[in-house]
């Protein structure tokens, strides 16, 4: 294969990871993101620094997802009651668990959880500020529903 072949092949590659990888900012999707059902809460994840190779997450004990991107969120729905969030980052495929957090989520309620780079720990952060944060981070969840008809999105 000639040069010119391998370094094309390397791009079409390296862009098709990254387009797949870099999901759209909050801002963009706020209005697609699905109400709670009845009794159930929302926990969003983000992750504003680069910790290494990623920060894996688990609830109560089962791995719920990755952020592999700083500037990145994800968010999951559980029904209300007493969890635990784990977190653990690491270098070369080898990870420790490390980073706890407990805290009691109600029905309704949505839970901010930033996991911090430095020292890499979990901190429950303030509604008002974790919006904020994460107005211009890009979603690294599943893919949501898309936008309903009539929406007020201005999409800026």
């Amino acid at each position: 294969m000639s040069v010119t072949a391998r370094v094309l092949v390397f791009l079409i590659i390296t862009l098709g990871i990254a387009g797949c990888a870099v999901g759209p900012r909050y801002n963009l999707i706020r209005d697609r993101i699905p109400a709670l059902k009845a009794g159930e809460g929302r926990i969003f994840f983000y992750m504003m620094e680069d910790v290494g190779d990623g920060a894996r997450f688990k609830v109560n004990g089962k791995k719920v997802s990755l952020l592999a991107w700083p500037q990145s969120f994800f968010f999951v729905d559980r029904p209300s009651g007493e969890y635990k969030i784990e977190a653990c980052h690491g270098f070369f495929d080898v990870y420790v668990w490390e980073s706890k957090l407990s805290f009691t989520l109600l029905g309704g309620q949505t839970r901010y959880v930033e996991a911090l780079g430095n020292e890499f720990r979990l901190i429950l952060v303030d509604p008002d500020d974790a919006v904020a944060a994460i107005s211009n981070c890009r979603y690294a969840g599943p893919e949501l529903p898309p936008p309903c008809k009539g929406s007020t999105s201005s999409g800026k």
